[in-house]
């Protein structure tokens, strides 16, 4: 089970009230571990069995087009938008100005260029997530957005192949 430090198990309810799919002691039952990613904000551990194994990860840039010491206009379009503008914070970037969006969103010509505009105004880069731009192959604009490609790092890499390879055995 993967669990996002930053919200935990939410309200702990099921969809519709809350963001699980099925109740929590149901959930660990067919759980054999957890990789819990970022910072434990809500308490969410110790609510976990003991019995299982707790693996603990973080999010780390592994590349990026996006010019160091630089100013930038950031967007993107994912389920919790925020968490990128708090990483690219976390990353010790400056931006002036943040434009979240729904996830998936299709992005018009006319958003790009505003969006464009808006970064050469600021003299400032224009960035978003690989995800995001990746979707705009046919863009004119995509020359002008820079990037950051991102991966999941594990804090005890050994503990997790091991345990991976006594499963898979």
């Amino acid at each position: 089970m993967v669990i996002d430090g930053m919200h935990g198990f939410g309200n702990l309810k099921t969809l519709p009230a809350g963001p699980l799919r099925e109740p929590l002691h149901e959930a660990f039952e067919k759980t054999d571990a957890f990789i819990l990613i970022g910072k434990d904000n809500r308490g969410t551990v110790t609510m976990l069995p003991s019995n299982k194994p707790l693996f603990n990860a973080h999010v780390r840039p592994i590349a990026s087009n996006l010019p160091e010491n630089k100013n930038i206009i950031a967007f993107a379009g994912l389920g919790q938008p925020q968490k990128f503008y708090h990483f690219l914070k976390e990353l010790g970037y400056n931006v002036l100005s943040w434009h979240p969006f729904p996830d998936h969103h299709a992005y018009s010509e006319s958003t790009l260029e505003s969006l464009v505009r808006e970064a050469e105004g600021k003299n400032a880069a224009l960035v978003t997530t690989e995800k995001d731009y990746m979707r705009l192959l046919q863009s004119p604009y995509r020359d002008n957005i820079a990037h950051i490609k991102i991966e999941i790092a594990f804090n005890d890499t050994p503990a997790l192949s091991a345990f991976l390879k006594e499963c898979l055995a």
